[in-house]
């Protein structure tokens, strides 16, 4: 009698895949077959030889495997033997939830325990490699009503092949073209409280021209038409891993976020009106990091069916960082641009205000990279390196860093005492009460602080005829220099290998910022045109929803220490490059 495990199917005359018995089957997983049953028994110079099967222990080999009976699959016809075993299958894990049922199990409380009833038609046709049209057919024609009128379905004999014998193109394809509209279509659809179904995407896409479908004579879409684009649409979103119904734990923007955001975009929006005699130079300046081992090889081709093709070690650890900083401007407003524009006026990087360095302590080369720079370091590179190479008045935006609002002329209040606070504010001339406790002086502190007295950077800055401008939290893409990031930092990646140093992570570095010093004024350009439209396009959003009371929070003000900067909110460039290159083809 044949066991349940044993296929009756034809060879079809296709080559199997070549691969020795030696490699693809040595330490593999035993399958549990007993040698008495289903051993194989081969005659060789008069012995008889009992072989078992073993599975593949490595991806190569079964990845080769996996696609030759793929192959064989395709086009095959189904003949009674496979549909009795789709059958048989179908009764047996319908046995086995009906038994589970009538046991009636019940939970801590005395309640019975409900079954699921399981996924039948999924995992048959993941065990026998059928389609969902096939397993409909077979199981409606034999599971009717009347016993009579039972049949077992089959192709064989007929000239019928059921499946597609060769793989078919998306009508709306997987790109980060599609991905970036739809993301951005959905989003607004959300902001003004809009369903959004598979429906909506297709005219959507329609729209852009990026989906056609066959239009009646009264101008209608085809009723065929367009059910097949939804069905498309939704297999789309579903492999983008949308899902449908309603989102919990919505991102409400605080109250003081929004206020910082409206003043960002006003003054942004104000200086870019502003006629070519008033307006600032725009510079944008950040700081990030590249560890010793930062690769750019997720993209790297590679073949599974290559069994030479063998790494013996672990990854390397990220390692040592260098941490940099540095900035750049816009063009200057104050002149007409053209080819043979002089390089000091064309976008680019501000010259001499790179800064690399390399801690010395281990721990500043895990955690939060923020943690590496401080006030003093920081204000002491602003004030030789970059105000000095600032040559006209400049619009400077920055983000929300501890280090960038640095105010040493504030006394630190966590280390005074009631009566020291007391005396310092009598100094300032701050009127006080009578009888004030501890906790109502340190808030009076610092309020005073906050309206009183400037931060380093910004009173430095306007001595000199500039302005600060900090940009609004969780607003990093409004800020050009994470682009310029994530090209260097890719550009270095690209450069990776296993022979890789610390050395070579800093020259590789100075290389690409010297390359983008003398070569990127155009690529810089794109870029701060590029969140400069961003900004404009929030703006007229802003204006446009002004009197919708629900965009404002009701919440009570937070306070200012919880508002993350923009840094910490980018982590990875991966999606910054995208920008990138979205940058290089508007430049070609």
């Amino acid at each position: 009698m044949e066991s349940d495990d044993d296929y009756s199917t034809s060879t079809r005359g296709t080559e199997v895949p070549n691969i020795p018995i030696e490699r693809a089957f040595e330490d593999g997983e035993d399958l549990g077959v007993s040698a008495s049953r289903s051993a194989v028994n081969y005659t060789t110079g008069g012995r008889v030889q009992k072989v078992q099967a073993y599975l593949p222990k490595n991806l190569q080999d079964l990845s080769q495997m996996k696609n030759h009976v793929t192959n064989q699959l395709k086009g095959c016809a189904i003949d009674e033997n496979l549909s009795l075993r789709v059958i048989k299958r179908v009764l047996l894990l319908q046995e086995s939830h009906l038994q589970q049922c009538a046991k009636k199990k019940r939970d801590h409380k005395g309640n019975i325990i409900r079954h699921q009833k399981p996924a039948i038609a999924k995992q048959v046709c993941a065990t026998f490699g059928i389609g969902n049209s096939q397993y409909s057919k077979i199981v409606t024609s034999y599971f009717t009503r009347n016993p009579r009128e039972r049949v077992v379905y089959s192709t064989a004999g007929c000239g019928l092949k059921p499946g597609n014998a060769t793989a078919k193109e998306r009508r709306i394809p997987l790109t980060v073209e599609y991905r970036l509209l739809t993301q951005a279509f959905i989003r607004q659809k959300r902001a003004n409280r809009e369903r959004v179904t598979a429906r909506q995407l297709v005219d959507f896409l329609v729209e852009k021209g990026l989906l056609h479908i066959e239009r009646d004579d009264n101008g209608a879409f085809e009723k065929k038409g367009i059910e097949t684009a939804c069905r498309a649409a939704r297999r789309f979103v579903d492999a983008l891993g949308f899902v449908r119904g309603g989102r919990s734990g919505n991102l409400v923007q605080k109250k003081s976020v929004l206020l910082q955001k409206e003043h960002y975009l006003r003054a942004f929006i104000a200086n870019r009106e502003a006629s070519a005699e008033d307006r600032l130079r725009e510079v944008y300046l950040g700081e990030s990091y590249i560890h010793e081992h930062y690769h750019r090889n997720d993209d790297s081709l590679w073949d599974p069916n290559d069994d030479q093709d063998i790494q013996y070690s672990k990854a390397p650890a990220k390692g040592k960082r260098y941490f940099f900083a540095a900035a750049i401007q816009g063009p200057d407003p104050r002149v007409v641009q053209h080819d043979g524009l002089a390089k000091e006026r064309k976008a680019g990087l501000v010259p001499n205000t790179l800064w690399v360095f390399r801690p010395q302590n281990r721990g500043a080369n895990t955690g939060d990279y923020h943690k590496v720079f401080d006030g003093e370091n920081f204000v002491n590179w602003w004030k030789t390196q970059l105000l000095p190479n600032l040559h006209q008045p400049s619009l400077i935006m920055m983000d929300n860093a501890s280090y960038h609002k640095v105010k040493s002329a504030a006394p630190k209040l966590g280390k005074m005492k009631k009566q020291e606070i007391k005396e310092w504010l009598q100094g300032k001339g701050v009127p006080l009460q009578d009888n004030m406790t501890a906790l109502a002086l340190r808030e009076c502190a610092r309020k005073y602080i906050k309206e009183s007295i400037p931060m380093d950077c910004v009173k430095a800055a306007e001595e000199m005829g500039h302005k600060v401008l900090f940009t609004p939290p969780y607003h990093s893409d409004l800020h050009p220099i994470e682009l310029v990031w994530a090209l260097v930092k890719g550009n270095v990646g690209r450069q990776y290998n296993k022979n890789t140093t610390m050395k070579l992570v800093y020259e590789r570095l100075i290389a690409e910022f010297h390359k983008l010093e003398q070569d990127g004024h155009q690529l810089i350009e794109k870029m701060v045109d590029k969140c400069a439209n961003l900004t404009k396009t929030m703006y007229e959003e802003i204006l446009e929803a002004d009197n919708d009371e629900d965009c404002v929070s009701t919440d009570e003000e937070d306070e200012e220490e919880g508002i993350p900067n923009n840094a910490e909110v980018v982590e990875e460039v991966q999606d910054d490059e995208e920008a990138v290159q979205g940058c290089r083809t508007e430049q070609v």
